[in-house]
């Protein structure tokens, strides 16, 4: 392991043990014993007897499902992920146990709860994390446990009471300069609420406890365990921040407060943080954190947290807790014209479509990332019409219903993608010239000794790594310029989503030093093309040769069609060349052959060559996904054979002895007519985002064929 991060892990480690908690918590588990007594669906809400059935309908049940189907690989039904739950934990509990934590450092445990015979203690989670866990003491648990011991061992209330806050304070005080509890944590607001008596009266604390041992001494008394009084509630939450106050630590351990979200029992006119102002300031070296961002008064909470020195508001659990309506009756959104799905590059219109109406911008928030530069954030949207319904023709709701197809078949499908680019210097005319050559070849270790490796490409690659995208390689590439950035293989959208981002990324980089980073398929008429070469390769319960090989014989049968989307513009087929590394020009599939379009790696690993940078990824991934699948569900075997050289070095007796019979198309115009032929991919895909994706293309070849040779290659090195 690299020294750097042996040390990085210790300093967090280190910074784990000395630092109190100001944070939210988690609970012990169950005993695996005890599973079987409690719902699932409990895991995602307070409810419980008939209304826990309602909870179905909940943000946060719908948003778990969703998750969890994805993690487990199964139907997004919440019978499914039951059935998929109890298979994992019929398997190998600990191990199922170990992946639902996997990336968690340290678990900082509430233990406070009932049933404590039914849970693990909470260093149970010591062997899944790898720093041992730490307790978040529960007051009103642990006075309990102490009045109920004073409560059967002393003849008067009088010396029950002063013997159970003895003990309590003494726990309280061991705690306090105990490292393994960081924090503690009251539930006070479920209780008697949160509008604390600004000073700890004694005497009515007595009279409350006098009532307990009034009961406890009486006939068939049964054990007390719910500490609901208000006078005695009030009293040992004062005397927890009284000790914590006068406590001679430097970094005084917090006290977290329940608000208004959690139990079901509470008055919640009583629970609103604002109440605790009075105590705040009368405590004010005493952290307190309002759990929970107080929801649902969390503008009190968030006045609070900045107001008061001494007050945190915690954002955990709050999200989920937020029912679907409540999410979409938040009067925020971002719209676009519905015109942006038929407009040019030039901004102008096609025929038969209008700027009226608009698409409302759905963010997806796993796709976030800092960037592309100092001050912005990138994140990936769907389009939705304003009522929320899907939008057939956005390019992203395309490619997840094929992948939602793929699932339905039980395929995972992981793509990896090369971005091949070119840095152009930018002229003082507005033109672009290629950098000086300084034997810059493919792979060449003297072509990462240019000042573009430095000033554009290792910046661009350092903020890719700080914004959790980890680049696979950097490479020369084989033209002036020309270098090529590997990213990693990842489910298919996260994979399109990352491609964007990272050469949004690169592209600002270069823009900032001077330089133009293009995608052009063709930049230098005399040198190697630019592509953006796909990776595939397909997870699946029954993965097996038939399965993987139907898939992409289900890609090389449409592969003609596929080309209107994957090589999508005039200048495209100029890549195109036999005896380039281009993947040349006939359908065929090789070992190893990058003399192929389709070149088999390892098993289901192989890679789509015939994809350049031009073609928008969301739907080129979705057509080559529909084409697989295709394959997949007609049973299509490889009736291409294995070919081992270049298709064009061979014999048209040779090649129909390898079944390669067809060739890709020669012209943007021969895949849209290859497109419109294809009724089965045509069909996947959907009648009307062919017919819109061919008007737009025609569209853009009538207005690119108007231009010269250079304007077209200046046109498309200015936006691509």
């Amino acid at each position: 392991m690299d020294q750097g991060f042996q040390a990085g892990a210790e300093a967090l480690r280190r910074s784990i043990l000395s630092t109190p908690i100001i944070d939210n918590h988690a609970h012990s588990l169950l005993k695996s014993s005890h599973i079987a007594k409690y719902p699932l669906l409990t895991i995602v809400t307070e409810a419980h007897g008939d209304a826990l059935d309602s909870s179905r309908t909940s943000l946060a049940h719908i948003r778990a499902v969703k998750q969890l189907s994805e993690q487990l690989g199964c139907a997004a039904t919440w019978d499914a992920v039951e059935t998929a739950i109890a298979k994992e934990r019929r398997h190998d509990y600990a191990e199922w146990t170990r992946k639902c934590l996997s990336g968690i450092e340290c678990v900082l445990v509430d233990d406070g709860l009932d049933h404590e015979q039914a849970v693990e203690p909470y260093s149970y989670f010591d062997q899944f994390a790898p720093s041992p866990s730490k307790r978040i003491l529960r007051i009103e648990q642990v006075a309990a446990k102490f009045i109920e011991f004073a409560c059967i061992s002393q003849t008067s209330a009088a010396r029950a009471f002063d013997y159970a806050i003895a003990d309590f304070e003494a726990e309280l005080r061991g705690a306090i300069s105990n490292p393994d509890v960081v924090g503690f944590k009251s539930v006070i607001c479920y209780r008697t609420g949160l509008d604390i008596a600004s000073g700890a009266s004694e005497s009515e604390a007595r009279v409350a406890f006098a009532s307990i041992f009034s009961q406890r001494q009486s006939v068939n008394a049964t054990r007390f365990t719910r500490l609901n009084h208000r006078a005695l509630n009030e009293f040992i939450v004062h005397r927890l921040a009284q000790l914590i106050q006068d406590s001679k630590s430097t970094h005084k351990k917090p006290i977290q407060f329940h608000t208004g979200l959690g139990d079901n029992d509470l008055t919640l006119t009583r629970s609103s943080p604002a109440h605790l102002q009075e105590f705040a300031r009368q405590y004010p070296t005493v952290p307190i954190v309002l759990l929970h961002s107080g929801y649902p008064f969390d503008r009190e909470a968030g006045y609070m947290a900045a107001m008061y020195e001494n007050v945190y508001a915690d954002i955990g659990e709050v999200f989920p807790f937020v029912n679907r309506d409540g999410q979409e009756s938040i009067p925020l959104s971002a719209t676009v014209t519905k015109g942006c799905l038929g407009v040019l590059q030039n901004d102008v219109l096609i025929p038969g479509v209008g700027a009226i109406g608009e698409f409302r911008l759905q963010p997806d928030f796993s796709s976030l990332h800092h960037g592309p530069r100092d001050g912005h954030i990138t994140i990936m949207c769907d389009f939705k019409e304003k009522d929320g319904s899907l939008v057939n023709l956005c390019p992203r709701t395309i490619l997840k219903r094929a992948l939602g197809l793929a699932r339905l078949q039980d395929i995972e499908l992981w793509f990896g993608f090369e971005i091949e680019l070119v840095l152009l210097r930018r002229s003082g005319n507005g033109g672009y010239s290629d950098h000086n050559n300084d034997g810059h070849a493919w792979s060449t270790v003297g072509a990462m000794d240019h000042e573009v490796v430095k000033m554009v490409l290792e910046p661009a690659i350092q903020q890719l790594d700080h914004a959790g995208v980890y680049v696979e390689m950097l490479h020369a590439e084989s033209a002036k310029g020309q270098f090529e950035i590997i990213l990693p293989k990842a489910r298919a959208m996260e994979a399109v989503d990352t491609l964007i981002f990272a050469r949004q990324v690169i592209a600002s980089c270069a823009s900032a030093c001077g330089y133009k980073m293009t995608l052009h398929p063709k930049p230098i008429a005399n040198a190697c093309g630019t592509a953006a070469h796909a990776h595939i390769s397909i997870a699946s319960d029954d993965l097996n040769a038939a399965l993987y090989e139907s898939f992409y014989a289900g890609i090389l049968s449409h592969l003609r069609a596929i080309c209107a989307f994957t090589c999508s513009n005039m200048v495209s087929y100029e890549r195109l060349r036999n005896g380039v590394w281009a993947g040349g020009t006939w359908v065929a599939w090789g070992t190893q052959n990058r003399e192929a379009p389709l070149r088999k790696i390892e098993n289901s690993h192989w890679e789509l060559k015939c994809v350049d940078g031009l073609s928008n990824p969301y739907i080129a991934t979705a057509v080559v996904v529909l084409a697989g699948l295709d394959g997949v569900q007609k049973g299509k075997g490889l009736t291409w054979r294995d070919c081992t050289t270049d298709p064009a070095l061979l014999s048209s007796d040779e090649r129909l002895q390898l079944g390669i019979e067809k060739k890709l198309p020669g012209s943007i115009e021969d895949a849209l007519n290859a497109l419109s032929e294809d009724e089965d991919l045509a069909n996947l895909l959907g009648a009307d985002v062919v017919e819109r994706y061919v008007a737009v293309k025609e569209a853009e070849v009538d207005l690119m064929k108007s231009m010269s040779t250079e304007d077209r290659r200046k046109w498309i090195i200015d936006r691509y």
